[in-house]
């Protein structure tokens, strides 16, 4: 609810072209909790979106032309007053760390790139299917597999957290692949900033980053479904996306509880929520567009198949002889 009140204000300081401190609002420091996780690597990513709106929109004033715009005063201008607020909001948040020389310890902290590919719970984006196709490519090939190492629960080094058959991935091989899913958003925005592709544009960086990153965590794709929220009412394909994004963001985040005594906090949550945000968006939708919310396939994987993997995975597995060789 806080970081949904907090893009709300940003929403506001852009119509009311306080751009300053909308960027201001943009570089606050982590806060204390995101010390203990991989969540401030994971806003590296969105960074790139704020950076490439505020250099066209404020900067080059929505005319980013290369010969033109570097010799304009007023670009070289508002650059060095955005680079002097960075450094400004830079040295107040890590200020007190590099002071007490602690500086390494909370980098390390917040890039956990020692800590292998995979969290313990791996959350649901490619190096999922990477671990998958592994396991079975080893078992195929009557090799020893040692992706049981990268699917048991157990977070370990970049070392320990190797593949049987596909090839190591590191973080380089992470940033990259992110780095190139996010171009095509990018160069969008800077062709045609305005606050729509804005929101667009930071969507697609966090998804990106959740489908490709390094060492992600499940709870990191809210980072999408919150600034989507913003647009749900914009137009039908916005409403379906965020419709679809919020019921596979519960269904992963499922294993964080994992007792078979909270299993119905999250059924209850899901039934509680999704049908009103359904029928609110469908009315919306009705209003708006001739076009369904949702089209078969997608009702057919979210109100079917979806299920019918919940009940496998909480109810039927655990009676299973499986659960004693294949916990997760």
């Amino acid at each position: 609810h806080l970081l949904f009140l907090f893009l709300v204000l940003c929403y506001r300081c852009y119509f009311v072209r306080r751009l300053l401190f909308f960027f201001f609002l943009l570089l606050r420091p982590p806060p204390r909790s995101t010390l203990s996780s991989s969540s401030a690597a994971s806003d590296v990513y969105k960074r790139q979106g704020y950076f490439v709106f505020l250099l066209v929109h404020y900067c080059a004033q929505d005319s980013l032309r290369i010969p033109r715009t570097l010799r304009c005063p007023t670009f070289w201008g508002r650059l060095a007053v955005l680079g002097g607020l960075v450094v400004l909001v830079f040295s107040l948040s890590l200020g007190p760390f590099i002071s007490v020389g602690a500086l390494p310890q909370m980098l390390s902290r917040l890039f956990p790139v020692g800590r292998g590919l995979c969290h313990a719970y791996w959350a649901p984006n490619l190096w999922a299917i990477a671990n998958m196709a592994d396991k079975l490519l080893s078992r195929v090939l009557g090799l020893s597999s040692s992706t049981a190492r990268l699917t048991s629960g157990v977070v370990g080094s970049q070392t320990m957290q190797s593949f049987s058959v596909l090839p190591t991935i590191t973080p380089t091989h992470c940033a990259l692949l992110s780095i190139g899913g996010m171009l095509p958003a990018l160069l969008r925005l800077a062709r045609a900033p305005c606050y729509r592709r804005f929101i667009e544009t930071l969507v697609v960086c966090c998804l990106t980053a959740f489908l490709f990153g390094y060492h992600v965590h499940e709870k990191h794709v809210m980072n999408a479904l919150i600034p989507l929220g913003l647009l749900m009412n914009k137009s039908s394909s916005h409403g379906s996306l965020f419709f679809v994004l919020s019921m596979l963001t519960c269904f992963s985040i499922f294993p964080l509880l994992f007792r078979p005594q909270e299993y119905s906090l999250n059924w209850f949550t899901m039934a509680a929520y999704h049908p009103f945000l359904y029928s609110y968006l469908k009315h919306d939708q009705s209003e708006n567009s001739d076009r369904a919310l949702l089209s078969k396939l997608e009702r057919l994987y979210l109100f079917v198949a979806l299920p019918l993997l919940e009940l496998f995975c909480s109810v039927l597995h655990p009676m299973s002889p499986l659960s004693d060789r294949y916990p997760f």
